[in-house]
């Protein structure tokens, strides 16, 4: 594998593609950057120059049929991702998705039957689970460190207030941003619960109104259940004058305080004590999550994230927003089954 590359096209010139994924691939050492499509030929002309990128395109079709491409980076908005996936795998490209993985569960079905269908990997851009933090997290808990997981909280989020001519205002438009914060940003820590205390089961919820004058929700709160017993209370809120990171997990002998979840410091506090621990992240977060599906992908293994783990949270998502619409607490199936979809067209 060590001489071994995958060719990567990226569609969306984006903030995230300037400052976290175009590094990312171009770090990476199994890797090749070949081409940025973008709905503006100079803003994809501009990447291009200065990630070293072959092509630049403002027309998908030339895109997707550039036999070339092993794989594509999807950093669009997020009512893009469901169609932009299936015109990836339909070409026999594997896809590494922006978050949250798409508008609502059906999309996300939809997005793994067709890499499904067409033998090629999925996984979504959940980027905090390769943190160390999160990491160490895993591992004391699986070791029973915490005993029992029984609580979880979270409380995230800051101001955001876009105007409508802003770059970024497509968040707060549910037909394209699909909802508020919880949808957006809290989308992170909400994966992290479900790589933490298992699958979802069920989940009540609210949403507020409050400040802001525009579509979405300016701030959601939820309770949700996972099959481990577990309960997480978590707040998100694009209302607040001052931003808020709380994550911490109780457990029936310890608790995890992670707060704020952005530092380095993870505090193990137990029966026993209390222990800290120093765990700082990579400078580009993105370049741990790259370096994982690239090799996945050449030595032909699944993501270790699939579609699968990325449409647990947009599940979650749904059924508070549909709780606050109805006012009762809603039922989580799990995804629909597939099998494992190996790196089977690694490069060409």
């Amino acid at each position: 594998m060590e001489d071994r590359k995958l060719c990567w096209g990226i569609i969306g010139c984006s903030n995230i593609t300037e400052r976290r994924a175009a590094p990312a691939i171009r770090d990476q050492p199994n890797s090749a950057l070949h081409a940025f499509l973008s709905r503006s030929p100079a803003r994809a002309r501009e990447f291009a120059q200065t990630y070293g990128a072959s092509c630049a395109y403002d027309d998908p079709d030339a895109f997707f049929a550039d036999e070339r491409i092993d794989a594509v980076y999807i950093g669009t908005e997020l009512y893009r991702h469901c169609e932009d996936t299936l015109r990836a795998a339909e070409h026999g490209k594997h896809v590494l998705c922006e978050k949250p993985m798409a508008m609502d569960p059906p999309e996300c079905q939809r997005m793994i039957d067709a890499c499904q269908a067409n033998g090629v990997a999925l996984a979504i851009a959940y980027y905090r689970r390769y943190y160390p933090k999160a990491l160490k997290m895993k591992a004391l808990i699986e070791a029973g460190a915490i005993g029992q997981p029984v609580m979880a909280h979270l409380a995230m989020g800051g101001p955001f207030d876009p105007s409508p001519d802003h770059p970024q205002a497509w968040r707060v438009v549910s037909a394209k941003g699909g909802g508020g914060a919880l949808q957006d940003v809290g989308s992170h820590k909400l994966d992290l619960f479900c790589l933490l205390l298992g699958s979802p089961v069920e989940a009540s919820g609210f949403t507020q109104h409050l400040v802001h004058g525009y579509e979405a929700p300016d701030g959601e709160s939820a309770v949700v259940q996972f099959d481990s017993g577990a309960h997480a209370v978590l707040t998100c809120n694009w209302n607040l004058g001052v931003s808020a990171d709380q994550f911490d997990i109780y457990g029936s002998r310890g608790a995890l305080l992670a707060s704020p979840f952005e530092s380095d410091t993870l505090v193990l506090r137990s029966l026993a004590g209390q222990e800290e621990f120093h765990l700082p992240k990579d400078p580009n977060p993105h370049l741990p999550l790259f370096d994982d599906f690239t090799r996945r992908v050449l030595s032909g293994e699944p993501p270790a994230h699939p579609g699968e783990e990325g449409m647990k949270t947009t599940q979650v998502i749904a059924a508070v927003y549909e709780s606050a619409r109805a006012g009762r607490t809603v039922s989580i199936g799990p995804p629909a089954s597939s099998e494992p979809t190996p790196g089977a067209n690694a490069a060409r």
